[in-house]
């Protein structure tokens, strides 16, 4: 039993070696792999040899190797920092040692997540090397995962590795594909309660959904309500005003412009009611909204008189009316 077990751990030894060849992450291999943990901490440079068998496991494909390449890799890093001989007769770490906790822990944990990646990359049926990962980076992964609607898995990996930017690309991704799939059955209310809650998760985190992109989409395939009501949940008014404008949506953007007290936004807005409505019912829309009639005072002042003069007269105010009259009557003498 014994001596079968010892030929076992030749084995496996032998042929995960292959990975590394014969240095100095071959010897700290073998030396996890045998009954002596103090090897891996006789061997000198223990750094060279941690980062080889991590970077032997990234490009390993066979999950048995590579996970064998990184319990190496602990077990080396950790015996030799535990050993008793790791440490120079004056009590100080051998410089091979000194500084290198930290940054070998580092490259440690980053190795564990991105094999973590290639696995579950894998295991969905796409094969994906370490080499193809350097060359895509994660963002590239997530994209080749959405193409294939695999929403849940691009999620979870974005999640795992603390990418809030590309968990909002997942969401919104997939927050569009369920509007081009939902059967036209399916009323704008029931999507909209389907969509929320994932979006809604996402909207006050570092890298927040865009409302707007996923109210995009709904206009696109004719769901103008869903659209709309997408839109109030969006929180950058300068995304949302103008495309509450394409909407045709013009009281409610007034409203959303004014509510934000963003004045430049305000006076855009004015510039394309002025252009697609009458001057009455462009006055009409701004009668709740005195920061929105103050500047159209301001603009019609500098440009547009005449137009000034019919506000006046339509919104009541003989006051202001006369003295605009007035001004002008000292400007023609």
């Amino acid at each position: 039993g014994g001596g079968g077990g010892g030929g076992d751990g030749e084995g496996v030894g032998g042929s995960v070696g292959e990975s590394v060849g014969e240095s100095v992450g071959a010897l700290l291999l073998r030396a996890s792999l045998s009954s002596r943990p103090e090897e891996s901490a006789s061997v000198r440079d223990v750094s060279a040899g941690v980062r080889a068998l991590l970077d032997a496991a990234a490009h390993e494909l066979r999950l048995e190797r590579q996970q064998a390449l990184l319990r190496a890799a602990a077990h080396a890093h950790v015996a030799a920092a535990a050993a008793p001989d790791a440490r120079t007769k004056g009590g100080s770490a051998p410089a091979s040692l000194q500084g290198a906790p930290a940054p070998l822990a580092s490259a440690f944990v980053r190795a564990c997540k991105e094999a973590r990646v290639l696995s579950a990359v894998r295991a969905s049926g796409t094969l994906l090397t370490r080499a193809q990962l350097d060359d895509i980076g994660l963002g590239g992964v997530v994209a080749l995962l959405l193409a294939q609607a695999q929403h849940l898995l691009a999620l979870r990996i974005a999640e795992f590795m603390q990418t809030p930017r590309l968990q909002a690309e997942v969401v919104m991704h997939w927050a569009r594909s369920k509007i081009r799939a939902a059967a036209a059955a399916m009323s704008d209310e029931a999507l909209l309660s389907t969509l929320l809650p994932k979006l809604s998760a996402l909207a006050h985190t570092r890298a927040p959904v865009s409302f707007a992109q996923v109210s995009t989409e709904a206009m696109a395939v004719g769901r103008r309500a869903l659209a709309t009501r997408l839109l109030e949940f969006e929180t950058q008014p300068a995304r949302q005003v103008p495309l509450l404008l394409q909407m045709g949506e013009d009281k409610l953007a007034l409203q959303k412009a004014v509510a934000y007290a963003d004045a430049e936004l305000v006076s855009l807005l004015l510039l394309h009611l002025r252009a697609r409505r009458a001057p009455a019912e462009l006055f009409e829309l701004l009668r709740p909204h005195a920061l929105a009639q103050r500047l159209l005072v301001r603009y019609c002042l500098a440009r547009d008189r005449e137009l000034l003069k019919a506000f006046f007269y339509h919104a009541d105010r003989p006051a202001d009316a006369a003295a605009l009259a007035l001004e002008e009557g000292y400007g023609s003498t």
